[in-house]
This record gives structure tokens, C-alpha cells and sequence, in this order.
């Protein structure tokens, strides 16, 4: 809070917390009192982005919430802060470890499950991907098993940037000479994803823990959906500009019609054309 008090940052959202400094820690200590024997009862973590990431506050902000969803601390008290300290924007996440209902929130393996979430919430958002510190390990010396996971790895994080749909998702992973094999339910839901070269099979979630099944087939409907919703946009925009192109010179069409009914006769012509664009987000 003192950088935020010497304009070097700004909160960006509470949960039954003030934002007082003083009052925000006694908000935090209220949280003692459902679990005394609780020696760390505040969690906090920060998330830094990348300098060519273009955040604005409210993005932050949901990003920071879908963390905190992922980690179970979204029903708990919570402060959001935001520091522009650093040439790179970078939020601070303060929470109670005492959920509304009374129970504690487990911080075990909080690491690995947070570069997880991490992991999921770069792909989701299209921020820039921290490479996986992966043991120290040397890359060059990986051999069978090894190898193909790290190639399905670095594949499969940028077929899911590139793909919005399974079937594009999977030429680009057969471009990397990688087979994806996709199982479903019996109601269509996707069930399990292996991935294949010669001899060697790896499920999807051996690969990383953030790459279940589910969660890739749910990123590329995503893709799908924020694709639609540009196309969209950009459809009606060039339509309005169409149309109000057509309002300037409608006069110059036919002399012995008015402007409205020129309009009418090129709203005629314009719509066929737009609607199933805009429709099916083409």
C-alpha cells in the first residue's frame, strides 16, 4: 500500500476489505478468529506481464479474478493492486486464506498449481508465454519419451494460439508430425486427447497439467467465439460505413427517387450480403 499512497500504484478492487491501510490489515486479522492455530492467514502472490502484453486496469483486474477462481481464494476477503514501479505492469494479489463459509483454504503444492493456472491464463488471454523452467534439464540431451513431450509441448502452445476449431488444432499438430487422437463421450462431450509419433504415445495431461482434454477443446471454442465476435464487429462497422457512404451520394442514384428510398433500395442490396457474414462470423 505505500506505493500506492506515493502514486506509484492504485487498487483496482476489495472484497470485504477497506482500502485503508490500516483498516485493511485489521479486516485481514479478522479471519484469525475462525482458525487461531492458522500461522499464515493472508496468501499473497503477484503476476507480472510482459512488456509487449497491452493490459489495460479492467484486464488486469479479470485476469487477476480468474486466478484467484483457479486457486479457490475467490470467495474469500481480497485486494487487487496494481504497481507502475517497474517498466513492465505487474499486480499484486492479496488474499484471506478463510473462505466466506468458514473453511480454510488448503496451500499445499500452491506453486505447481498456480504455474498451472498461469500456464492456462497466458494461452486464454494470448499474453506473452513464460517459457517452463523444466528442472534444469538440457533440452539438447532429451531422447525418445522426453523429446516428444517437449515437442508436443512447445507444439501444442502454439497450435492453440493459432487454431479455433479441433480439426485446424490437428493439422497443425500433423504439421509438427504429431497425431492427435480425441476420444468422446457417448453424448459428443471430448472424453481424452493422445498425441502419437511412431511407437510413442503421451496423453494430453502428461504433457503439462494445464493441457487436459477438456481445457484444450475448451481454449479453441474460446478462439472460435472471439474470432466470431471480431468478425462481427468488423462486419457491422464496414455495413454502417456502407450505408452511410450511400446516405452522401443517394441523391446522385435517381434523381426522381429520394434519399430514403435510395437508402431502402441499398439496404436491399447490402443486407443479403451482410447477414450471413455476420451470422455465422465468416
Amino acid at each position: 500500500m505505500s506505493k500506492v499512497e506515493n502514486g506509484q500504484g492504485s487498487v483496482l478492487e476489495t472484497r470485504h476489505v477497506r482500502e485503508n491501510r490500516s483498516e485493511m490489515i485489521a479486516d485481514f486479522n479478522m479471519s484469525r478468529h475462525y482458525n487461531p492455530n492458522l500461522s499464515r492467514c493472508v496468501w499473497h502472490t503477484s503476476l507480472s506481464f510482459d512488456k509487449q502484453d497491452k493490459l489495460t486496469d479492467e484486464k488486469m483486474l479479470e485476469i487477476s479474478k480468474e486466478w484467484m477462481k483457479g486457486m479457490g481464494l475467490h470467495d474469500t476477503a481480497w485486494v487487487v493492486i496494481s504497481h507502475s514501479d517497474t517498466d513492465h505492469k505487474h499486480v499484486h494479489i492479496v488474499c484471506d486464506r478463510v473462505a466466506d463459509n468458514g473453511i480454510t483454504i488448503s496451500d499445499s503444492n500452491n506453486y505447481k498449481r498456480s504455474e498451472a493456472i498461469c500456464r492456462e491464463l497466458e494461452i486464454r488471454y494470448g499474453l506473452a508465454q513464460v517459457p517452463e523452467i523444466r528442472n534444469g534439464v538440457n533440452q539438447s540431451a532429451l531422447k525418445g519419451r522426453d523429446l516428444f513431450k517437449e515437442q508436443c509441448y512447445r507444439s501444442l502452445r502454439d497450435a492453440l494460439k493459432q487454431s479455433r476449431s479441433i480439426d485446424e488444432f490437428n493439422k497443425k499438430m500433423k504439421a509438427k508430425d504429431i497425431d492427435c487422437v480425441w476420444r468422446h463421450n457417448p453424448d459428443g462431450t471430448v472424453r481424452g486427447l493422445t498425441f502419437e509419433k511412431k511407437n510413442i504415445k503421451l496423453k494430453a495431461s502428461d504433457v503439462h497439467r494445464s493441457f487436459s482434454a477438456k481445457r484444450i477443446a475448451s481454449y479453441l471454442e474460446n478462439n472460435q467465439k472471439r474470432s466470431a465476435r471480431k468478425a462481427i464487429k468488423a462486419t457491422k462497422s464496414a455495413s454502417d460505413h456502407f450505408k452511410e457512404a450511400a446516405y452522401h451520394f443517394a441523391d446522385a442514384l435517381d434523381a426522381s427517387n429520394s434519399p430514403e428510398d435510395d437508402i431502402i433500395q441499398i439496404d436491399k442490396i447490402i443486407n443479403p450480403v451482410f447477414k450471413p457474414i455476420i451470422r455465422y462470423g465468416r
